[in-house]
């Protein structure tokens, strides 16, 4: 296995549990889909994923990146790559 593949299959794991614990907070069965459990899956695909997008921006929006940061941190970075 190459340690490219390493974040790809973490993902895919985490992502998976996620999905996982999701169907069982609403309460899925198999063979038994009940009206609930479709809102439930509904939610799940639609309120979640644009909660956690909304909750992204917001954090973007408090990083502060102007024009001033940037030269900065360009700078350290050429100085680290001078310095190797």
């Amino acid at each position: 296995m190459s340690i490219q593949l390493l974040p790809i299959k973490a993902g895919v794991a985490v992502g998976g549990s996620i999905a996982a614990y999701g169907l069982v907070v609403i309460g899925f069965r198999a063979g038994a889909v009940t009206p609930d459990v479709v809102q439930g899956i509904r939610i799940l695909i639609s309120v979640v994923p644009s909660v956690l997008g909304l909750l992204g921006l917001v954090f973007m929006r408090l990083y502060n990146l102007d024009r001033e940061t940037m030269s900065k941190i360009q700078s350290e970075l050429k100085q680290r790559t001078s310095a190797n």
